[in-house]
Parts: C-alpha cells; sequence; structure tokens
C-alpha cells in the first residue's frame, strides 16, 4: 500500500502497471465492450471508496490510496489503439 514512497511517485500519481512496458504501438481489444469499457473506471472508484474509509478510519496511511487501479482516462492515455467488440444489439 506504500509503493509510491518506494519509487519515488508524487501524491495522486498514477501507479506503474503492466501498461507501462506495452510496445508503442501494441493493440487493445475489448470484447463486450458495453461492459468492459464502464469497468475501467469503475475499478478505481470501488477501489477508492473503500480505502478511503481504510484511510479515515485510521488503518491506513493516506498514502494508501495511490496504490490503485488507473482511472479510465489514465487507462486510455495508456491505450495507443483499441478495437471495441459488442455483439448486444443496441449497446
Amino acid at each position: 500500500n506504500y509503493s509510491r514512497h518506494l519509487t519515488g511517485r508524487r501524491p495522486g500519481e498514477a501507479p506503474p502497471t503492466l501498461l507501462d512496458y506495452m510496445p508503442d504501438d501494441w493493440l487493445f481489444i475489448a470484447d463486450e465492450s458495453h461492459i468492459t469499457v464502464p469497468q475501467l473506471g469503475a475499478m478505481h472508484a470501488g477501489d477508492h471508496s473503500r480505502k478511503l474509509k481504510l484511510v479515515e478510519g485510521g488503518f491506513r496511511l493516506p498514502s494508501a490510496l495511490d496504490n490503485r487501479p488507473l482511472t479510465g482516462e489514465e487507462v486510455w492515455e495508456r491505450v495507443p489503439q483499441a478495437v471495441l467488440v459488442s455483439a448486444t444489439p443496441g449497446a
């Protein structure tokens, strides 16, 4: 929960992820994208809500909030090209 201190990142800065090691021209493919894409942002929101309660209760240091999933915006900043597929009519 305290990787920010070990990596020298600033508070609020995105944590390192597997996406940081992908080549510059990699292709993101999302099947059932009408479900997958909203989940990208929801992962961050759910994690933040849970950890915020722990920080507010004194069970974690505030820096624990920085060890988190990427926000939806941060994910798309790291995706150079994408194919979004959905077989659900009208979605």
